[in-house]
């Protein structure tokens, strides 16, 4: 990986621990007081969900945008598509994800002023799900590839 240019370096590093957990929990801590902003603090729970899901879409179209524009180094395309390789056979890989967005939000709500229900159940859902996403994703990981 010596070879790669610095830029692809770090990009590569966005979707490794603990870069890439902490881009997410990142993210995450921004989703509510973000919706909040646009939509208003009394907006029923399903525009915080269609909020998320944007996000979610967001995150997947935005480096496809990336990629399609930019050129990137042999090495860093053979990584990206082995990623995305992973993420098609296993669904626990992108699952998992959710507990660091998840995580992110927990943090912003207990730091804020209000804590909405709504904001509250996304947390804990993103959290339960992508925790069981993770240990399923570390199960296979390791079955699969052996060490």
């Amino acid at each position: 990986m010596s070879t790669v240019p610095t830029r692809d370096r770090w990009l590569l590093l966005l979707d490794e621990p603990p870069i890439g957990a902490m881009y997410r929990v990142a993210v995450g801590y921004l989703i509510i007081p973000t919706y909040w902003h646009f939509a208003g603090m009394d907006e029923p729970t399903w525009g915080l969900l269609l909020f998320f899901m944007a996000v979610l879409i967001s995150l997947r179209i935005g480096p496809l945008l990336v990629r399609k524009a930019l050129p990137f180094s042999d090495e860093v395309v053979r990584v990206w598509k082995e990623r995305r390789m992973v993420a098609k056979r296993f669904d626990s890989y992108q699952w998992a994800k959710l507990v660091w967005f998840g995580l992110g939000m927990s943090l912003y709500l207990g730091s804020a002023e209000r804590a909405p229900r709504w904001g509250i159940a996304l947390a804990v859902f993103c959290v339960v799900a992508g925790g069981i996403g993770l240990l399923i994703w570390q199960r296979r990981r390791r079955t699969a590839n052996p060490v």
